[in-house]
């Protein structure tokens, strides 16, 4: 049977298509890498490749400086294999070009005291102090910060009066007030809470709970936590009115959220974070330093190179070398390539971020990685993977490499403003605002249009949840 529907018949279709080989996916991984996972690796590639060696160096590494980094040429790896057939290899090696067989270190070891900036052991109070110091406090709020802080219980909870800290402190109890609620805004959410529903609360937004969601969830704590900590539920559908289901979507928010925010710190054993870049100020200008403690210096063993010299070997142990060899030189680019591109996009950011590291968050600049990319000559996709889960050391303590980065919005005035410098306003006005009257999320956009920003309030109420602000109704209860 004919179905003249069916047109059966071979055609053929160009279309681009990129394939990553094994090499890129490892140069990739190269890149991506922080040190610490970049040390160990190393250590496996010298265990695997018996052409790889580690050797010493008396080279002055008290840079880098910028032109050090200026040259992109890194040697492919057919013109280095064309070499090994040429009788004079030994020369090539020997006349200074074995920089294209190795890869060595940019900073001396010895040079920095990485103790004093690392622990093995980030306990709750060392993070806490840390955010606590990246806030514009006076001296007097950062004590009161430092007492409360030494005085959460061990699951991160605020267990004390607030008129015990006044008194420790000799402030004020609205003065302590003020430092606990921005306490309360640290990381890990829910932290230093007065209670288990505060806790709870606090984490909701960020497990993707309404504010409507929320202010059922405050209703069930306030009015039926008998019945929830029982487990009575048929009894709260019956006086709330809610179905089973609802009440069921309110009970997994609840469950998603962490009610010992500080317990997590305690368990962590030897997680730490090691920087990659050292953000030195001198003066007015400040200089970049990659952070390459422990990774070895490693080189092409000459050894290697002299039996593909030989005419004589047989062309199984030929093809084996060949290979160790073509892996050798590639992990040796990438390495180098690494080096060049971290250092690059550094010192693009910190040239970019000069007055944010000067005067602090109020002042970081709309970043892109457009930006970068169009500054470096670097791809947008290098930068991002240059920037993930990497870390510099400023004289604002650790800071992620990819927290320089902020999406802007156009002020009045046609500049652009940090997304990050209007979390700053808004937690000004809030941390200013009067107990009995807080703003409205209303009242916040016309404060900041008095500032020249011009938000949205739904805007103002995204950037308020993500910064764990309560709802001005929330507010308004917690202090009573």
């Amino acid at each position: 049977m004919n179905d003249p529907r069916l047109n059966l018949g071979l055609t053929t279709k160009l279309s681009p298509k990129l394939l990553i080989t094994p090499q890129m996916k490892q140069s990739l991984s190269i890149l991506q890498m922080p040190i610490t996972d970049l040390v160990q690796e190393i250590s496996v590639y010298l265990e695997e490749n018996p052409v790889l060696e580690t050797m010493e160096y008396d080279e002055d590494f008290s840079k880098p400086l910028e032109e050090d980094f200026a040259d992109e040429k890194l040697p492919s790896e057919s013109s280095l294999l064309e070499e090994l057939s040429k009788p004079e290899w030994d020369d090539y090696i020997n006349e200074g070009n074995s920089n294209e067989l190795s890869f060595t270190p940019s900073s001396d070891n010895e040079q920095m005291d990485y103790e004093q900036y690392i622990s093995s052991d980030m306990t709750l109070i060392d993070h806490l102090l840390f955010q606590l110091k990246t806030t514009d406090m006076n001296d007097n709020q950062l004590e009161i910060g430092e007492t409360i802080i030494g005085n959460l219980s061990e699951d991160g909870y605020f267990r004390l009066k607030i008129s015990d800290i006044a008194d420790i402190c000799s402030e004020s109890a609205e003065n302590v007030l003020e430092v606990l609620n921005i306490i309360k805004g640290f990381d890990p959410a829910g932290i230093a809470s007065e209670s288990f529903a505060e806790c709870v609360l606090t984490q909701l937004p960020q497990v993707g709970a309404t504010e409507g969601e929320c202010e059922q969830i405050r209703e069930l704590f306030d009015i039926y936590s008998p019945e929830l900590s029982s487990f009575r539920y048929d009894e709260i559908v019956k006086k709330t009115g809610l179905d089973r289901k609802n009440l069921n979507e309110l009970l997994d928010f609840i469950r998603r959220t962490d009610p010992h925010p500080g317990l997590s710190f305690s368990v962590r054993g030897n997680n730490f974070i090691v920087p990659d870049v050292f953000i030195v100020r001198d003066g007015d200008t400040f200089d970049v330093m990659l952070n390459e403690s422990g990774l070895p210096s490693i080189r092409i063993n000459n050894y290697y190179i002299k039996i593909l010299k030989d005419a004589s070997i047989d062309g199984n142990t030929r093809e084996y070398i060949e290979e160790k060899v073509k892996n050798a030189l590639w992990i040796l680019k990438s390495l180098q390539k690494r080096q060049r591109a971290i250092y690059k996009v550094a010192k693009a950011i910190v040239d970019i971020q000069k007055d944010y590291l000067t005067k602090g968050e109020a002042y970081l600049k709309p970043l892109r990685l457009k930006d970068i990319a169009e500054i470096t000559g670097l791809h947008e996709s290098t930068i991002s993977r240059v920037t993930a889960g990497k870390y510099a050391l400023s004289d604002h303590g650790l800071l992620e490499i990819k927290s320089f980065f902020s999406k802007g919005m156009d002020s009045q005035d046609g500049g652009d403003m940090s997304t990050r410098k209007i979390k700053t306003l808004i937690r000004s006005f809030v941390d200013e605002e009067l107990p009995d009257t807080p703003y409205s999320d209303e009242k916040i956009v016309k404060l900041l249009s008095g500032q020249g920003v011009d938000v949205a309030r739904r805007t103002v109420a995204k950037y308020r949840e993500e910064l764990n602000i309560p709802t001005m109704s929330q507010r308004k209860r917690m202090r009573r």
